[in-house]
C-alpha cells in the first residue's frame, strides 16, 4: 500500500507542476512582444512534461507489476498475473500515446472507451487553445491512472489473502514431512534387521549347498567310472584277439629272424672288411695332406724367392717395374645388355705377365680383320684378383722402406679406370682397403717384429695434392693463399715440400685417420666421363726413421704413394668452366710425365723434370735414387678401346726405362 500512495504522491506532483506551468504561461500571454517566442517556449515545456509523466508512470507500473508477480508465484495464480501485467502495460501504451498525441495533435483515442475524436491541429499562435487540449490530456490520464491504482489495489488485498492461506498450507506439509521421515527411519531399521537375518541364513544354508555340490560330483565321477569300466572291457577283449594275431605273428617274425641272423653274420664280414679299407685310406690321406702341406709350403717358399729373385734382378736392371690391371665391369654400366656386347676381347696368356686385346677392323675391300695388340709387364693382374692378392705382390717393394730404401708406387690410367680404388680402396671394408692402408699396416708389423732385434722406428706422414699445377695441403687448415715448394736435396736424394703439415703416427689407426681427412679435402667432381672424377694428383708421403739400440745402425727410408688424376678427352668428358681448367691442367701435367719417360727412355742429356710440378716432384722417383713401380689401370668397356690402347703404350715406355740403382740410405 506504501507503494500506492507513493504513485499517487508522484502523479499529484506532475498535476501541480502542469497547472503552476499553466498559470505562468497565461500570465506571460499578456505581454505581446515576446508572445511568438513564448509559444515555442511553452510548447517545448508541455511536451517535456508529458515524457516525464510517461517515462514516471513506466517505471512506477513495472515496480507495481514485479510485487504482483511475487505474490502470484506463490499462491500460484498464474492468470491473474498476465491479467495485472496486460492492464499495466496498457496503462504504460496509452500514457506514452499521450506524449505521442501532443506531437501529432492530429486524433487522439480514450483508452476506456475506445472512442476516437479527431483533433483539429491548432496554429502555432494559439498557445491558450494548445493548452486547454493538454489540459483535457492530463485529466483523462489522472483519471485513467486512478482507475488503475484502485483496481491494483483491490488485487493486492487478493494475493495478501492467498499468501496467507498458502503460508497455512506450507506449515500443514512441513509437520507431514516430519512424520513421513520419522516413518522411512523406522522402516529403513526394518531393513536393516532383515537383512542381518537374512545373512544369518545364507550362512547357516552354506554348508547345506556344498553338501550338495559335493553329491552331484560324485554321482558324476561314478558314472564316469562306470563308462571308463564298460570302455576298458571292450578294449580287453580287443586285446585277447590282438594277442591271438601276435602269437601267429611272432612264430613267424622268429623264422624270420633266423634268416636274418645269418645275413647280418655275412654283411658282419664284408663291413669289416671294409672298415680294415678305410683304416687304410685314412692312413693314405694323412700322408698326403702331409705331403701336400709340405708341398704347399715349398710352392710359397718358391714363390717367395722367385719374387725375391725378380725383385732384384729388376732392382739391377734399375728399370720401373709396371703391374696392369683391369677393372671389373660395374653393374651400372651394363645397362640391361649383355656384359660380352660392351666389353672389349681381352686375352690372358699363362705366363700372367701379358695381355691381348683384339680389335675388329675394316679393310678396303670391307673384310673385317682382327687386329692383335701384344703388351706385356711385369704383372698383369685381371679384373677377378682382389685387393689383397696384388699387396701380396708389392709387400717386399714397401719392406725395402724399412731398410733405408726411397719406394715409390704411383696409379696411372685414364679417369674412370680404377686408380683411386687400388690406391685407397673401401676404408669400411677389410677386404677392399687399398694398397695405402695396407702398406701403412705391413711397416708397423714389420716394425714391431723388428723391435726384438732392436730397431726403433719413428714415423711421420704427409698429405699432398697437386690442383691446376698448385701444391696444397690435404692435412693442413685449408688456407690456400700458403705457397709450398719443392727441394730435392742433390747429397741425400731427398725431395721436401715447404710450410707443409707433417704429423709423427705411432698406429695404423692413426694413418687411417690421416687418410680419411685428405679424402674429404680432395678436389673431386663430376664429368661425362666419371661422375666422381679426381681433378688433383694426390701424394702421400710416409718417412721412416730407424735406430738400433744394439748395432747403433740408422736407416732412412721414404715411402711415397700416388694417386695420379685420370686422362679424359676434352670431346668425351664435356668439361666447360673450372672443370675445363681442371682437364687442361691435367693432360698438361701427364703429357709432361710422358715427356720425361720418353727422355729417360731414349737417355737423353736433358730430362725436362721441371715443365710440371708432377714430374718434377717425381724427380728423384724417376730419376734413379728409388724402387719405383707403375700401375697402369685400365678399363674393359669397347667405347673406352683407344684410350686403354694409349695407356698400355705409355706403361710399355715406362717399363722399358732404365733408371738406375736405388741406394739405400743405412749408416753403421
Amino acid at each position: 500500500m506504501s507503494r500506492e500512495f507513493q504513485t499517487q504522491k508522484e502523479f499529484q506532483m506532475l498535476t501541480n507542476e502542469l497547472n503552476r506551468k499553466r498559470k505562468q504561461d497565461e500570465q506571460e500571454n499578456n505581454s505581446s512582444s515576446s508572445k511568438h517566442l513564448r509559444n515555442k517556449n511553452n510548447t517545448t515545456i508541455m511536451k517535456n512534461i508529458l515524457q516525464n509523466t510517461a517515462s514516471s508512470a513506466s517505471k512506477i507500473i513495472p515496480k507495481i507489476n514485479f510485487d504482483i508477480e511475487k505474490k502470484s508465484n506463490a499462491t500460484g495464480t498464474i492468470s491473474s498475473s498476465k491479467d495485472t501485467h496486460s492492464k499495466d502495460s496498457l496503462v504504460t501504451k496509452r500514457i506514452t500515446s499521450s506524449s505521442r498525441l501532443f506531437s501529432s495533435k492530429k486524433i487522439s483515442t480514450n483508452s476506456t472507451t475506445g472512442t476516437k475524436r479527431i483533433i483539429k491541429k491548432r496554429p502555432a499562435w494559439d498557445t491558450k487553445g494548445r493548452l486547454q487540449d493538454l489540459e483535457m490530456e492530463s485529466k483523462e490520464n489522472k483519471k485513467l491512472i486512478e482507475g488503475l491504482l484502485k483496481s491494483l489495489s483491490g488485487k493486492i488485498k487478493i494475493q495478501e489473502k492467498d499468501n496467507n492461506e498458502l503460508k497455512q498450507v506450507h506449515k500443514k506439509t512441513t509437520e507431514t514431512n516430519k512424520s513421513l521421515t520419522q516413518k522411512i527411519q523406522e522402516l529403513t531399521e526394518l531393513i536393516e534387521t532383515l537383512r542381518e537375518q537374512n545373512t544369518s541364513l545364507e550362512s547357516q544354508l552354506k554348508p547345506y549347498d556344498e553338501l550338495k555340490d559335493k553329491n552331484t560330483k560324485l554321482e558324476e565321477k561314478i558314472k564316469n567310472i562306470e563308462n571308463s569300466v564298460k570302455i576298458k572291457n571292450d578294449e580287453i577283449d580287443k586285446l585277447n584277439d590282438i594277442i591271438t594275431n601276435q602269437t601267429a605273428s611272432i612264430s613267424i617274425l622268429k623264422n624270420e629272424e633266423l634268416n636274418f641272423k645269418a645275413t647280418i653274420e655275412a654283411k658282419d664280414c664284408i663291413i669289416k672288411t671294409k672298415d680294415d679299407e678305410i683304416e687304410r685310406m685314412k692312413h693314405e690321406i694323412e700322408v698326403l695332406k702331409e705331403q701336400y702341406q709340405l708341398s704347399n709350403r715349398k710352392r710359397i717358399e718358391e714363390e717367395s724367392l722367385r719374387r725375391k729373385m725378380h725383385n732384384e734382378i729388376l732392382e739391377l736392371k734399375g728399370n720401373i717395374r709396371v703391374f696392369c690391371r683391369v677393372r671389373p665391369v660395374l653393374t651400372t654400366e651394363s645397362n640391361g645388355k649383355p656384359i660380352k656386347d660392351i666389353i672389349s676381347d681381352i686375352q690372358y696368356p699363362d705366363d700372367e705377365r701379358k695381355i691381348v686385346l683384339t680389335q675388329q677392323s675394316t679393310t678396303a675391300l670391307g673384310n673385317t680383320v682382327p687386329k692383335l695388340y701384344h703388351f706385356s709387364f711385369d704383372k698383369v693382374f685381371q679384373d677377378n684378383v682382389g685387393q689383397g692378392e696384388i699387396f701380396e705382390d708389392i709387400s717386399q717393394l714397401v719392406q725395402s722402406a724399412l731398410d733405408g730404401y726411397n719406394v715409390c708406387i704411383f696409379a696411372y690410367g685414364q679417369t674412370g679406370s680404377g686408380k683411386t680404388y687400388t690406391m685407397e680402396g673401401i676404408p669400411d671394408d677389410p677386404e677392399k682397403i687399398g694398397m695405402i692402408p695396407r702398406a701403412v699396416e705391413q711397416i708397423f708389423i714389420a716394425a714391431k717384429e723388428l723391435k726384438e732385434k732392436g730397431w726403433k722406428y719413428e714415423m711421420e706422414g704427409q698429405y699432398l695434392e697437386i690442383y691446376n699445377e698448385t701444391i696444397r695441403d690435404l692435412l693442413g687448415d685449408g688456407d690456400l693463399s700458403k705457397k709450398h715448394e719443392i727441394k730435392h736435396n742433390l747429397h741425400t736424394g731427398k725431395t721436401t715440400v715447404t710450410d707443409t703439415t707433417v704429423i709423427k703416427v705411432h698406429t695404423p689407426k692413426q694413418v687411417h685417420h690421416l687418410l680419411k681427412k685428405a679424402q674429404q679435402n680432395r678436389s673431386v667432381g663430376a664429368t661425362l666421363c666419371n661422375e666422381r672424377s679426381s681433378r688433383s694428383h694426390s701424394v702421400f708421403i710416409f718417412k721412416l726413421s730407424g735406430v738400433n739400440s744394439i748395432t747403433e745402425d740408422t736407416c732412412e727410408g721414404t715411402l711415397n704413394l700416388i694417386d695420379l688424376a685420370g686422362s679424359e678427352r676434352l670431346s668425351q668428358s664435356g668439361s666447360t668452366g673450372d672443370r675445363l681448367k681442371e682437364t687442361q691442367a691435367i693432360n698438361k701435367s701427364l703429357s709432361c710425365l710422358s715427356d720425361v719417360i720418353a727422355a729417360l727412355a731414349n737417355k737423353d742429356q736433358h730430362i725436362p723434370y721441371r715443365n710440371s710440378k708432377l714430374t718434377y716432384l717425381l724427380q728423384n722417383s724417376l730419376g734413379g735414387n728409388s724402387k719405383t713401380l707403375m700401375f697402369v689401370n685400365i678399363s674393359p668397356l669397347a667405347n673406352n678401346f683407344q684410350e686403354t690402347i694409349c695407356s698400355l703404350r705409355f706403361a710399355t715406355k715406362v717399363n722399358k726405362c732404365q733408371i738406375g740403382t736405388a741406394k739405400r740410405s743405412f749408416k753403421s
